[in-house]
């Protein structure tokens, strides 16, 4: 991707440009809407993505991930989002992958571009409390408790962002079908974990949670 990082601007106009046409006494409306999003989404990608390298992409891999961040522009995601999912890409153009990188980022996108900033926040806490060494933390500490005790993590455990002991459980058991058949502990109080794909966009990607979930933006959704 170094001869394509010289003409990035270029290549976000183009594809976030490609946006379909309403037509009809709304388009005025839509191409106001249109021109805010495509402006605030390049400023999101081009202040991001700069400052990555992205010589570990191929070239289509990258035009592919642009197409899904355009989709994202495309249907309202909010800013701080957005900025997520540009580090994200940043990120990836620093690792090498044995599987498709755009395969990869577009699941990724559909675990977290819809996050509000109190799941942000959240989920900002929780990776930064398990990734403090475990000798370091408390054997009863008040803030594993608040966080497992969320009701944000159940429906994390169905986008994808969490497991849990049932889940975990149920991979090593062929009776996954039968709860009562759980061990005691995993009935009677549940933990929760990163995914196996959150936890490597976490360990590989460098992407600051905290600073994405707290910076001051005033058109969150």
């Amino acid at each position: 991707m170094e001869k394509e990082n010289a003409v990035l601007p270029q290549i976000v106009d183009s594809v976030l440009g490609a946006v379909p046409v309403v037509g009809g006494a709304m388009q005025h409306v839509y191409d106001a809407w249109r021109q805010k999003n495509i402006n605030m989404a390049r400023e999101v990608l081009l202040t991001n993505i700069r400052s990555g390298d992205l010589t570990a992409i191929h070239r289509d891999d990258f035009f592919s991930m642009l197409a899904r961040f355009s989709r994202s522009v495309q249907e309202g995601v909010a800013k701080r989002n957005l900025i997520l999912l540009a580090r994200l890409i940043s990120g990836m153009g620093k690792v090498e992958e044995p599987d498709r990188k755009s395969n990869l980022f577009a699941r990724y996108a559909n675990m977290l571009e819809h996050l509000n900033v109190d799941e942000l926040k959240y989920l900002a806490s929780f990776i930064c409390y398990y990734s403090t060494p475990e000798k370091e933390r408390n054997s009863f500490n008040i803030d594993r408790y608040k966080l497992q005790e969320n009701p944000i993590a159940d429906t994390f455990v169905q986008r994808g962002i969490f497991v849990s002991d049932f889940e975990v459980w149920q991979q090593e058991h062929d009776d996954r079908k039968n709860p009562s058949r759980f061990p005691t502990d995993i009935r009677s109080e549940r933990s929760f974990y990163l995914s196996a794909d959150m936890q490597d966009i976490v360990d590989k990607y460098g992407v600051d949670w905290e600073k994405i979930a707290t910076m001051d933006i005033n058109d969150d959704q």
